[in-house]
């Protein structure tokens, strides 16, 4: 149920809210919903209930979050909502949000990057793309289906040709500079609940390598073996994630899942890396395994090798999984001094 929104204190302060926010990211009201939600439950909304809100909406956004705020000074919750902007929104014009009031108490909602994707008749949609994104990719995977990869044309128009009576899941993935990142997430086709991972249990890096390797063998796929080098990269990444506050592949230019290897002398010759952030370890799992994009990952038959790394911050938990095919130390090369 949408409720109407209630000035905080007086209305500049919650113009300089909304002025404050749109530095950091496009007011979207399909977001009011869970904005909503974060007020009416502050501490018991989830992030898959934000998103379900936010994508009967129409907004097909991979993840949603949403920060309440209860009182304080007009200034103190301007700035506490840009820093939390700041800190979420990787491209402000790849960001949605929207503000909700009640009383004293203010939420804003957001969805880090999303894009916008229009049906265009059976198994066919146009996305919109902002400039500053490239090589976007369709991905559609099912459990009892192959993955398919579908480029999107330089339209943005994109068609595949999808089973009906089978569950998909689809998602738009493409490099916003910061490496191959999901822009939309949506279904098709018939439900499948068997999609949805229901184990609790998940609180340390061996439960995560359980559950992984349950998926692959559903999948007819071979476990995967647990290495300690990739551990290693896995676990130092997911510290600097931690640390950041943010979720990104690349960094920068010379921090890539490839030079994160290289750099600890490992040797592979194929190279895959799942990043995510949530409350719980069984959460993060969750998104990973129903988000196409990193489910290829999770079931690619080229890998034979992970390593898993897991930080924790602000009460959050960041994921790493890094992917490998037959991962070996570099041989170490003499330097000679003339």
């Amino acid at each position: 149920m949408l409720v109407a929104w209630t000035l905080l204190a007086s209305t500049a302060f919650a113009d300089g809210l909304d002025d404050a926010a749109a530095t950091r990211c496009t007011p979207d009201a399909r977001l009011i919903p869970a904005a909503t939600r974060a007020l009416d439950d502050p501490r018991g909304f989830t992030a898959d209930e934000l998103r379900a809100d936010t994508q009967a909406r129409g907004l097909r956004a991979p993840s949603v979050y949403a920060l309440v705020l209860d009182g304080g000074a007009a200034d103190a919750v301007s700035d506490a909502v840009v820093r939390w902007l700041t800190t979420h929104a990787v491209s402000p014009s790849l960001s949605r949000c929207a503000v909700a009031r009640r009383g004293r108490s203010v939420a804003v909602a957001l969805a880090p990057r999303a894009v916008d994707v229009h049906p265009r008749g059976a198994s066919s949609w146009h996305v919109e793309l902002p400039a500053e994104v490239r090589d976007a990719t369709l991905v559609a995977t099912s459990a009892r289906a192959t993955a398919l990869r579908v480029p999107v044309d330089a339209r943005g128009d994109v068609a595949a040709t999808l089973d009906a009576r089978t569950p998909w899941t689809l998602q738009v993935v493409a490099d916003d500079g910061h490496g191959p990142a999901p822009l939309a997430t949506w279904t098709e086709g018939a439900r499948d609940d068997a999609e949805v991972v229901r184990d609790d249990a998940l609180w340390s890096t061996r439960h995560v390598l359980a559950a992984v390797n349950a998926m692959r063998a559903r999948a007819g796929l071979a476990a995967l073996r647990r290495d300690p080098m990739l551990d290693e990269v896995a676990r130092r990444h997911a510290a600097a994630l931690a640390v950041r506050g943010a979720v990104e592949h690349t960094p920068s230019a010379d921090d890539t899942p490839w030079t994160r290897l290289r750099d600890a002398g490992v040797e592979t010759t194929r190279v895959a890396e799942n990043l995510a952030r949530a409350s719980t370890l069984t959460e993060a799992h969750q998104r990973l395994a129903r988000s196409p994009s990193h489910r290829v990952n999770l079931l690619d038959a080229e890998v034979d090798a992970v390593g898993i790394g897991i930080a924790r911050a602000g009460g959050a938990i960041y994921l790493v999984e890094m992917f490998a095919a037959r991962p070996s130390m570099a041989a170490q090369r003499a330097e000679v001094t003339p």
